[in-house]
């Protein structure tokens, strides 16, 4: 090894944090995990800070030291054993991973960057490791003592506001990859964050560009939807949303959960609405929220928002606590949350910003035939039937009461033409 004044300042700082450093692992931010994840604002994190946004944060500083302890296994365990290594590759991309975060490391100097860069980039890619790879995992490592703290660290990476530049991830998985392990970082990355999203059904992309990938929030919106192809979208003069789903209901539209490992793919057909199951939990919001936040600020013109669209579409199917209850009743949400209205309040909080293009909607064609469904005159006269005389059980006794009366009535006038006539 070269002498430590010949050594980049980045490497013998990282090696001095290394040297002050503990081998075992605390437990000291464990304790305080839950309560965080309930009162953080749902795009920052609540136990670990990835790029520079939310690097002072002092609530954040004890996975700091998780962080080291990372990186001196990786540094035990792979050809890659000194941090001369790591911080001379991260030294090659330092200007591209700068104008990744844009103005945001305007505070950091190169030396700062660089060390953010290789602390936080090999805490993320050992931890995906030791969650796949049996054997990596330490009895002493507090992040696998606890699955609250891996369902807190699921959450912090896929916020916005938290992530590292994908092709510094990629870059130093490749260089430390071992003997036989596998030689791509998605599936590893998939396997670990699934366990975050509404459905936990993340699936693998065929053909995936790297370049595409800005980082694991991308990842994570490329993933759930790719399998989601929407029917032609109508002009927007030609579509209108849809109404509740009470409302559906009493036009005759029938509601039916459909099991699909694509939550978007939502269907009517023969007067049957198909929609996959949405399962909702305490944490729900925090994945759409960003999802969400990464379509509308992230995306071009022509890309598909299908979480945006999506969230749109189940906005107006639930306008009550009623219509919650509606589909959790047909299996459609499947709701571990208070009550129904609490699921309301929920949709109805996460769409509050969403904006969506009329003219590439991906639900207009469902919504045309709804609409069209529901504009039918039979099915308006049976709307107006079931909504004024079968709604409660002493309507429908009256509505019964009131068909046999009328029927009797025309027996006795028939029996009366007749004997008239004879």
């Amino acid at each position: 090894m070269s002498s430590r004044r010949e050594r980049d300042p980045v490497s013998v700082r990282i090696d001095d944090k290394l040297g002050r450093l503990s081998d075992s692992s605390s437990n000291g931010c464990l304790f305080r995990v839950h309560n965080r994840l309930h009162k953080v604002n749902p795009y920052e994190p609540a136990i670990v800070a990835i790029g520079p946004y939310h690097r002072g944060n002092n609530e954040l500083q004890e996975m700091e030291k998780q962080k080291l302890r990372y990186l001196k296994q990786l540094l035990g365990r792979t050809s890659w054993n000194t941090v001369d290594k790591y911080v001379t590759e991260i030294l090659g991309m330092e200007a591209k991973a700068r104008e990744f975060y844009h103005l945001e490391t305007s505070g950091f100097n190169r030396d700062e960057l660089v060390e953010m860069l290789v602390l936080d980039g090999c805490f993320v890619i050992e931890l995906f490791r030791k969650y796949k790879i049996n054997g990596l995992s330490r009895e002493s490592d507090t992040i696998f003592q606890s699955e609250q703290l891996r369902f807190a660290l699921r959450r912090d990476l896929i916020l916005l506001e938290n992530q590292l530049p994908f092709f510094v991830l990629h870059r130093l998985f490749g260089k430390t990859r071992g003997p036989g392990e596998e030689d791509d970082l998605i599936p590893l990355a998939l396997a670990f964050l699934e366990q975050i999203m509404p459905n936990e059904k993340l699936t693998i992309m065929n053909n995936t560009r790297l370049d595409d990938l800005k980082h694991l929030l991308a990842l994570v919106h490329a993933s759930w939807g790719h399998q989601f192809i929407p029917a032609p979208t109508v002009s927007d003069k030609n579509w209108d949303f849809v109404n509740s789903a009470t409302e559906l209901k009493e036009a005759g539209v029938e509601f039916k959960m459909v099991k699909k490992s694509n939550l978007f793919d939502i269907r009517f057909i023969d007067g049957v609405l198909k929609i996959p199951r949405l399962c909702i939990g305490d944490y729900t919001e925090f994945p759409l929220r960003n999802l969400l936040a990464y379509e509308q600020y992230h995306l071009q013109r022509h890309q598909r928002k299908y979480v945006s669209d999506y969230i749109a579409f189940m906005n107006c199917l639930v306008n009550s606590p009623r219509d919650v209850q509606l589909l959790r009743h047909s299996k459609i949400i499947d709701s571990w949350v208070a009550d129904d209205a609490a699921v309301y309040a929920l949709l109805k909080d996460v769409y509050r910003f969403v904006l969506i293009a009329s003219s590439d909607f991906s639900y207009s064609q469902v919504c045309v035939k709804l609409n069209g469904h529901c504009q039918r005159r039979q099915n308006v006269w049976m709307a107006n039937l079931r909504r004024n005389y079968f709604n409660s059980p002493w309507a429908f006794v009256s509505f019964v009461a009131a068909c046999l009366l009328l029927l009797l009535t025309l027996i006795q006038t028939l029996f009366s033409v007749l004997s008239y006539t004879k």
